[in-house]
């Protein structure tokens, strides 16, 4: 019906002036609208003059309904159909770069020449999208669930000094229920940042809940998918630690964040806006100006319900909450590393080796690292453990991962020798081993030959190297030659001082250490 619509509650006073005949001049000035009005109701009226009484008894809303249909007559037309069919592919069309309405239409007339024309095309189209966006309330249980973000906009801290201005990002955490809000600046939107930020929002409320509902952040969801994403290992121990369950939204799903989302908004309007002009020095002076505000804005209460978030979250939710463990979360990674050749690994984030028993070279093992402690797990079992150090390039070997061969190596110094052959019980061998370890100017030019000593030892026995040793102290020969080359032809000889050249004492003779 073409021109203007009246009141809906001059319908029923229309129709009652109709029933008993009030001229339309009267009628007109009776209910102060104009003549050309009153004439199309009447219209409308005469033609259905069979259902006044029906029309009578109808409430305001279905009787304004009745007069003014929202959709005109043509609507089961196959026109109409057909257009609504289109609707699905003509609205993805719209979505692409350049694409308009106009084009659409011209194409829809080509392939229709009966079709719609250009205002009608855009009216039912418009009215299609709205039919198919539509959402659903959700109502979620006191306890129930946690949302967390982080918001889009970060805000800012300035160095006192140099006036250089560093962004931070702006973590938020909402009850399910009481839509209570926690905020907090972070540096980024690393794992440990968000763990950190999560901590502190449990804190926050008091306790955990059953669920927390996050984006899918890089930090927390290494592989988004619809049914099954992957988390980041971090994130499900801080769940396993915190007995939750957490469970990423759907990617670009915002309405599975709804609460958080809403929250951001909030931030924007509450925190943010009111501290545009504020310069913050450090992080802490932000997030006590950000507590400040979130603690105003949390105890104002809510338009429609009248009660605060903080009142709703404690009459309601606070009570349904898990109480917070009392051990305090490590944060722990986790890495697979090769064994290398030296019996090492490579923790490429301290830049840092650190040892592992020697028989798992070239063997894969796990390494859980926390901030002081590393362990390293081959087939499941704990096989070394380390603190953590953050020396780049530093090693960290225990004595016990190396092999015996390395392992007599380290021990090679002058007390190690002298023990060794104090261990022998012979004063003769002790005498020359000691005779050895002072003999050069760098003792350690002395260990090799000690060594040697040492594996006389093991092949010829104790006696026969100390009756070496003897010849060796009388003729004044203590090395290591003198002692392999006795044994080796004189094996049962008791002394062969007599088969050796004798050297005549004269003031000339310079002797050994002359030449060292």
């Amino acid at each position: 019906m073409a021109g203007k619509f009246i009141a809906m509650h001059q319908l029923r006073e229309l129709i009652l002036h109709f029933q008993r005949g009030v001229s339309i001049k009267e009628t007109c000035r009776r209910l102060r609208i104009s003549r050309n009005t009153v004439r199309r109701y009447r219209q409308q009226l005469e033609a259905h003059a069979e259902m006044l009484d029906e029309l009578l008894g109808m409430e305001q809303p279905e009787l304004y309904a009745w007069f003014h249909p929202s959709e005109p007559a043509v609507v089961d037309e196959g026109r109409y159909v057909e257009l609504l069919a289109r609707a699905p592919s003509i609205m993805a069309e719209l979505k692409l770069k350049g694409v308009t309405r106009y084009l659409l239409w011209l194409e829809y007339r080509q392939e229709c020449e009966d079709g719609y024309g250009y205002s009608q095309f855009c009216y039912y189209l418009r009215k299609a999208a709205k039919q198919s966006v539509v959402s659903m309330v959700q109502h979620y249980a006191p306890g129930e669930v946690i949302f967390i973000d982080f918001a889009g906009h970060t805000m800012d801290v300035t160095d006192a000094h140099t006036g250089e201005t560093s962004p931070r990002q702006i973590f938020l955490a909402t009850a399910g229920h009481s839509h209570l809000t926690f905020a907090l600046a972070v540096p980024r939107q690393t794992v440990s940042c968000l763990v950190a930020a999560i901590e502190a929002a449990f804190a926050f409320f008091g306790g955990t809940p059953q669920g927390l509902v996050c984006d899918n952040l890089k930090s927390a969801v290494i592989t988004p998918d619809r049914y099954e994403p992957k988390l980041h290992a971090v994130l499900n121990d801080l769940a396993a630690h915190y007995d939750v369950t957490l469970m990423p939204a759907r990617v670009r799903k915002p309405q599975d964040k709804s609460r958080v989302e809403a929250s951001v908004k909030f931030f924007y309007q509450r925190v943010k806006a009111p501290l545009r002009n504020r310069v913050f020095h450090s992080e802490h002076e932000l997030n006590a100006a950000i507590a400040e505000h979130m603690t105003t804005s949390n105890n104002t209460p809510m338009q429609r319900t009248g009660v605060s978030r903080r009142e709703h979250f404690e009459k309601m939710e606070r009570a349904h909450l898990s109480p917070l463990p009392t051990e305090k979360f490590a944060l722990k990674w986790r890495k697979r590393l090769m064994v290398q050749t030296n019996y090492h690994i490579w923790l490429s984030t301290d830049r840092t080796y650190y040892s592992v028993p020697h028989t798992h070279v070239g063997s894969r093992v796990d390494v859980i690292y926390t901030a002081t402690l590393v362990s390293i797990y081959a087939q499941g079992k704990l096989v070394a453990t380390h603190r953590r150090t953050h020396v780049p390039g530093s090693y960290c070997t225990k004595k016990e991962h190396m092999t015996p061969p390395h392992r007599e190596m380290l021990n090679r110094h002058v007390e190690h020798y002298l023990h060794w052959a104090e261990a022998t019980t012979s004063q003769e061998i002790y005498a020359v081993v000691a005779r050895i370890l002072h003999a050069r100017r760098f003792v350690q030019q002395s260990y090799k030959s000690c060594d040697g000593v040492k594996a006389l030892h093991r092949k010829y026995g104790k006696d026969a190297l100390q009756r070496a040793c003897s010849v060796a102290l009388e003729v004044d020969r203590c090395t290591y030659g003198f002692l392999r080359e006795y044994l080796q032809t004189h094996p049962d000889t008791d002394t062969i001082a007599e088969h050796l050249p004798s050297v005549p004492k004269h003031d000339n003779i310079r002797g050994p250490a002359y030449y060292h």
